[in-house]
């Protein structure tokens, strides 16, 4: 009976608990509701002032707010987040790492969680984790394919795998289309493979793109220049078998100077012409072209090929001294003289630490009968070199020309004395500067023992054999040897304008005439000077042609320093000179 009583009076107290309502239950569950948005309002509150810290640089406190807001808050992944973010700003990565880990477990799909975990395991050199972070952030999030780039990076720089790196790289081009940092990239990988063909689609890709930038081709023209000759051969062989690249005048230009560099050099020649000739060329690349060629076959060179494109590009690339100078030398080897001398006076006003471009200026100058102006330029020479004795060789020779005999003489004794011992070659050349003073001295039998001298040891010399025939012709001394000599020089260099000056000189002496008619023709013909000029109109005088030797008189007074004597000439319509 007792067992029965308890029983009893449990049950009637379990009846007599009361249960909850449920008006009850939800006014229990907007009490926890409240809890739950007040815990956020409080963790979200600790996350601003922790955030204004973090404006301030102050990150050792926005780092405890932060913290106090996830104490309070352990649910929120973004202050998490936020604790990771401030720590990496404190170079604290293998603690960011581990916040950010527990952001991404709160909430896998937000895709700055990736980005930040893949930059701090970069940070921390785990390279091939980060390719893996960002793999999935791909994957998951198509509108970030942007970060395809990071991928790729560490692919190309960190992990050694061009493959995927490719592969990453290619994803990004079909996300957000072509960009000339990618496509670099791109070529670089290719090039590094002995992918070719892939590489160059890509430069062509890129100089479409950007117009007369030329940086897409400088790999390859490095490539042509520096790497072994298998490599060469491979990268022509490539071009070659390509359809579309062995067409192309950008890859024909590559192709052509691995041909010189095979040896190949006709086949080079011939090539480079057609890329310069091409009509769908840019001006970039025919820039490239007509210096590659003017470099490689300056000897072989067609001069009048290189005249037609090098005048029009150098009009378009005024400042442009490398393509000025090639100017400059093709119209000083056709014997345009005064035309080559501006060229190089442009080339000298950009850039006048160019010893080379001023003594071709001053060959020009000299040759173009500009004598003042070559006295004028050899002095500034002087200015910037004034230890340069070759300099000095040519002042003297300028000094000379202007009837400065003393001042030539200086000049030449300063050239002496700084020539060193490995410039002797250049001392037949103050030798034979100076019997040119000794003649205008009128020291005429040393100038002719100085000239026989040399001529004994540099026979072949045309510079020394025109010399010594107009300084024989000049004050008529000796003028059959002097014949014999211009016919020499005429041997060693018969389509020189100064053989045929010299030759129409020195049969003018000896009052031949007729027979000097057609060499002081084809010398003005083909170096149009005052000198040149007058000598023709003289020859004509002498043969009874006035009206024509007053038209030639004309023509060289436009040129002439010493006009007074040609008009006198011209006036009277005689001759001077005997």
């Amino acid at each position: 009976m007792a067992v029965l009583r308890s029983a009893l009076f449990l049950f009637m107290c379990v009846l007599l608990v009361p249960v909850p309502s449920q008006a009850q239950k939800k006014r229990k569950d907007k009490k926890n509701s409240d809890a739950r948005n007040e815990q956020v309002l409080l963790a979200e509150a600790e996350l601003i002032e922790g955030m204004r810290y973090y404006i301030q640089d102050n990150y050792e406190r926005a780092l405890q707010q932060i913290l106090k807001g996830i104490r309070i808050n352990p649910q929120s992944s973004g202050l998490y987040y936020q604790a990771a973010v401030t720590l990496s700003k404190m170079d604290k990565n293998e603690e960011a790492l581990v916040y950010v880990e527990k952001a991404l477990s709160l909430d896998s799909q937000n895709p700055y969680y990736y980005i930040l975990k893949a930059h701090l395991q970069s940070a921390l050199f785990r390279y091939k984790e980060a390719a893996q972070t960002y793999e999935t952030l791909l994957a998951h999030f198509p509108s970030y394919s942007y970060y395809a780039l990071d991928l790729g990076l560490l692919y190309e720089e960190q992990l050694n795998n061009p493959e995927k790196a490719l592969a990453a790289y290619r994803k990004l081009l079909e996300e957000i289309g072509e960009t000339n940092e990618v496509l670099t990239r791109m070529q670089r990988l290719y090039l590094r493979q002995g992918e070719y063909v892939e590489a160059f689609r890509i430069a062509l890709r890129r100089l479409d793109q950007r117009g007369s930038d030329l940086s897409p081709y400088l790999p390859f023209i490095e490539l042509i220049e520096n790497a072994p000759l298998p490599q060469v051969e491979s990268l022509n062989r490539a071009i070659a078998n390509d359809p579309m690249l062995k067409t192309h005048p950008a890859s024909q230009l590559v192709w052509a100077l691995g041909l010189y560099r095979l040896e190949q050099k006709k086949d080079s020649q011939r090539l480079l012409q057609n890329v310069i000739e091409h009509p769908s060329i840019n001006n970039a690349l025919r820039e490239v072209a007509v210096l590659g060629y003017v470099r490689l076959f300056k000897n072989e060179a067609d001069l009048g090929f290189l005249m037609k494109y090098l005048a029009e590009l150098c009009r378009k690339n005024p400042y442009n001294t490398d393509l000025l100078n090639q100017y400059g030398i093709v119209l000083q080897k056709r014997y345009r003289y005064a035309e080559a001398a501006q060229v190089f006076l442009q080339s000298l006003e950009t850039q006048q630490s160019q010893i080379e471009i001023w003594l071709r200026l001053f060959d020009c100058l000299e040759k173009a009968g500009q004598y003042q102006l070559f006295y004028t330029k050899t002095q500034e020479g002087i200015e910037l070199y004034p230890f340069q004795g070759i300099i000095w060789m040519h002042h003297a020779t300028a000094c000379l020309y202007g009837q400065r005999t003393a001042e030539a003489v200086k000049a030449i004794e300063r050239a002496r004395q700084l020539i060193s011992d490995n410039q002797d070659f250049l001392l037949p050349e103050i030798e034979r500067i100076e019997a040119l003073i000794q003649a205008q001295e009128g020291k005429i039998g040393d100038a002719i023992e100085k000239m026989e001298k040399l001529l004994r040891k540099q026979g072949e010399s045309p510079q020394l054999l025109y010399d010594y025939c107009l300084l024989l012709a000049s004050h008529k001394q000796k003028l059959d040897y002097a014949r014999s000599l211009s016919e020499k020089l005429l041997k060693l260099a018969d389509s020189s304008p100064f053989a045929q000056y010299a030759h129409g000189r020195v049969l003018y002496s000896l009052r031949l005439y007729t027979e000097a008619l057609p060499y002081l023709k084809q010398a003005a013909e083909q170096l149009s000077t005052a000198y040149t000029l007058e000598s023709y109109g003289d020859v004509l005088f002498r043969l009874g042609k006035t009206e024509e030797a007053v038209e030639l008189w004309q023509k060289a007074l436009k040129l002439s320093e010493t006009p007074e004597r040609l008009k006198k000439k011209i006036d009277e319509k005689r001759l001077y000179e005997d």
